[in-house]
């Protein structure tokens, strides 16, 4: 994770699902917040998140799914207070309206909202501005990823998305990380598999991509889509 330069990702408009992580910048200000400031002792070597939700997002409002997705998923659902003024995020409107607050949380230098995308961790700071999170954290690489997974909970993770990773249902439910570049997308990682050494992954783009919303993501590629200015955080729960 560098602290480099703004940097716009090119996203096509004719993909058949929409994207939404349109920004590398990587808040310097994050790395005083890491999810695992020790690597721990691992107990088990695969675990995964139960979770009913899967989103079918409007427009390029990945990020707010999948911060959302991520609160009410396994043990963070129980603790996901919204606040009274506010909807439960439990419609595709309210979850899109989240998304367009969150805009205005982006912390990068640029040009004001209304634009398309938005940074995969300001949904959590609209979420904790209105007290329905306590924080967020970050994790650092695939390693730190994983390890997040195994001891604490379920991620959200903005990566760069190719054009192959649309039809997993090709590749036997996996993506494999290959085609160029379609622009950036947010998604939940809920799980991981020590015998197939790969990351469950829930998209946002309903029940009929993948494997009824999920499809599994490699190691290995997702260490490269991280190492490629890629980025995950946690919510710090209230």
């Amino acid at each position: 994770m560098s602290d480099g330069l703004l940097e716009y990702i090119p996203q096509d408009p004719d993909t058949p699902y929409p994207l939404g992580r349109s920004v590398v910048w990587h808040d310097p200000r994050n790395r005083a917040f890491a999810a695992l400031p020790e690597v721990e002792q691992l107990t088990r070597l695969s675990r995964f998140y139960f979770t009913l939700d899967v989103y079918d997002q409007i427009g390029p409002s990945c990020t707010a799914n999948a911060g959302v997705g991520v609160c009410r998923t396994g043990p963070n659902l129980a603790r996901f207070r919204t606040h009274r003024e506010y909807a439960p995020y439990d419609t595709e409107w309210e979850r899109h309206e989240l998304y367009i607050r969150a805009q205005g949380e982006d912390p990068w230098p640029g040009p004001p909202p209304p634009y398309d995308g938005s940074s995969t961790d300001a949904p959590y700071k609209v979420l904790r501005n209105e007290g329905a999170i306590a924080g967020w954290e970050t994790i650092f690489g695939v390693e730190e990823l994983r390890v997040y997974v195994l001891t604490k909970g379920p991620a959200s993770v903005g990566t760069k998305w190719g054009y192959d990773d649309f039809y997993p249902e090709q590749h036997d439910g996996y993506i494999i990380g290959e085609g160029s570049s379609a622009g950036g997308h947010a998604y939940r990682v809920v799980g991981f598999s020590h015998t197939r050494y790969a990351f469950r992954i829930v998209n946002t783009w309903g029940r009929d991509w993948g494997e009824s919303g999920r499809a599994w993501m490699r190691y290995d590629v997702m260490g490269e889509r991280l190492d490629d200015d890629g980025e995950s955080f946690a919510p710090v729960m209230t």
